[in-house]
């Protein structure tokens, strides 16, 4: 995470601000001595034992403050105001340092790369450089050797294609000694760097590959608004059931514009849906009234339209799952409003 005391970081641009964070900490005199400060301040000096102190406690204080900023989605701290003060009373003191500041989410800014000329006289060292650390880094990789810090962040910083395999073994497995959460931070600055069009492309290959990842995997395409209908067709055709399910949740991401083609589109998804996935109309109508029949053979009674034995609708879904008829209702409703925008 990034923390600055600015209002703006160098190389990216603030996407959404998300509140102040803060976190004090105060502690007593068993940390720090008064007898400690007292010669530090009769000698007109400073204690390094006393000032190793304040440097601890300094960590600490910002550790935890970037730990609340984590949690509510940030990706750095700008504006960020440190302060201490001593607190005393009965003969005794405490210190207090508090931290705040201003958690953002923030984007990577692109620069626009030259386009290469149609010949070229000579390679200086810096092209040499770049691309020799470039081949090396990436034969590394192939053969999984260790990247060291100033690799990995190399990779990041110069965009190098096809690395995200790099990331995403590191993410399922103990590795570097970074846990799960660096790495997707280190991974989202990796995904950064990259136009939306190949952001997708990186995403919806290794889904299949990754189904541990998912989770990971879905927050990304939200936070992007990045949708494949293509990838969606195909799951409801021919994919699992949990493989339909994945492409539930994606249909259930606005994408970030809408024309007029889209309507079709959509409708044509319903289709599949409605084909692939059609409601068990004979189950359904075994036992007429206020009962009906789960393809488990169980008999359930109306309201109830999960079955008491094996969770499903009839449809097939459990609770906790999106079902076709949620994910109808919902692409009828954009289809609805994407029509009247257009009139």
């Amino acid at each position: 995470m990034i923390f600055t005391t600015t209002g703006s970081i160098e190389g990216y641009q603030i996407s959404e601000y998300l509140g102040l964070v803060s976190q004090s900490i105060v502690i007593g005199t068993n940390i720090f001595s008064d007898w400690l400060a007292s010669i530090a301040d009769i000698v007109g000096g400073q204690s390094k034992t006393y000032q190793k102190q304040l440097d601890h406690l300094y960590e600490i204080v910002i550790e935890d403050l970037k730990k609340k900023a984590i949690l509510i989605g940030a990706r750095a701290i700008v504006g960020l105001k440190v302060d201490f003060d001593e607190l005393s009373g009965g003969n005794k003191s405490m210190f207090m340092m508090n931290a705040i500041g201003t958690a953002v989410k923030i984007k990577r800014i692109l620069t626009e790369t030259p386009e290469p000329e149609t010949t070229r006289a000579v390679l200086d060292v810096d092209d040499f450089n770049q691309r020799f650390h470039t081949i090396r880094i990436k034969e590394m990789i192939s053969l999984e050797e260790m990247l060291g810090d100033e690799d990995i962040q190399y990779i990041i910083r110069n965009r190098i294609k096809g690395c995200e395999d790099f990331f995403l073994k590191a993410l399922t497995r103990n590795v570097y000694g970074l846990d799960s959460d660096n790495w997707q931070r280190l991974f989202h600055e990796y995904l950064e760097s990259f136009p939306d069009e190949e952001k997708t492309k990186i995403i919806y290959s290794n889904i299949p590959l990754y189904p541990s990842l998912w989770d990971l995997f879905l927050s990304i395409l939200k936070e992007y608004n990045l949708v494949d209908i293509e990838y969606v067709m195909n799951c409801i055709q021919y994919g699992s059931h949990s493989e339909k399910q994945s492409a539930f949740n994606i249909l259930m991401i606005p994408k970030k514009s809408f024309n007029k083609n889209d309507i079709t589109v959509y409708k044509d998804v319903i289709r599949q849906i409605q084909h692939f996935i059609p409601y068990n109309y004979e189950q359904s109508e075994k036992i007429s009234g206020d009962r009906w029949i789960c393809s488990c053979d169980k008999k359930n009674y109306y309201p109830d339209v999960y079955c008491n034995r094996c969770g499903k609708d009839l449809y097939g879904f459990n609770s906790k799952e999106i079902n076709p008829k949620e994910i109808i209702d919902s692409l009828e409703l954009t289809i609805s409003i994407i029509e009247s925008y257009f009139q």
